[in-house]
């Protein structure tokens, strides 16, 4: 990395607080914003990729060794638009904030929209694209508009995987590269 990217990111970040930021978590992109970083924690080994939107006004838990993908968006407060409560239309001006909360050993792939309320489990896959509006049990592989479950994951693999420290991003492991399949 130059020297100059270097001192950009440094600058832009310098004031970023979070709640609590693990070792090893990479959330230092150009295009990256975070929102009410107090009420974020980001745990240890996770990446943050160009272009994400964290808003964290009513607070995000993002566990261990976790990536989120490129342009996501996660949401933890929404206007007031129930008509029984709501004193204007189309909205009221009423914020209404809930936590968001992503496991461990989660993949949120790109474009990912994660709405205000949302837990999503221990070591999920979110696909590319799709919005997460109900919670998630662990070991799912999630996706579409409204997001629903593809398939679960094997948690004795998964697991095991765990328990070998096989985590993205985790320099104290050894890793073997990333294969690719043709």
């Amino acid at each position: 990395m130059n020297i100059i990217k270097k001192l950009f990111l440094y600058l832009k970040y310098k004031n970023v607080d979070f709640l609590f930021l693990g070792t090893g978590s990479n959330y230092r992109q150009y295009n990256s914003r975070y929102l009410y970083a107090n009420n974020i924690s980001i745990g240890n080994y996770s990446k943050i990729l160009d272009y994400a939107l964290l808003d964290g006004v009513g607070g995000i838990t993002i566990g261990e060794c976790t990536i989120i993908g490129p342009k996501v968006t996660i949401l933890t407060s929404n206007h007031n638009y129930h008509e029984q409560q709501a004193e204007f239309l189309p909205f009221d001006n009423i914020m209404l904030k809930q936590p968001v909360s992503i496991g461990d050993y989660c993949w949120l792939g790109m474009g990912v929209l994660v709405l205000p309320g949302v837990n999503i489990g221990k070591a999920c896959v979110v696909g590319a694209g799709s919005v997460v509006t109900n919670n998630v049990d662990d070991y799912s592989v999630i996706g579409g508009n409204p997001a629903r479950l593809l398939r679960k994951r094997d948690p004795a693999i998964v697991d095991q995987l765990i328990g070998n420290g096989r985590c993205v991003g985790n320099p104290l492991k050894n890793q073997t590269p990333t294969k690719i399949y043709r």
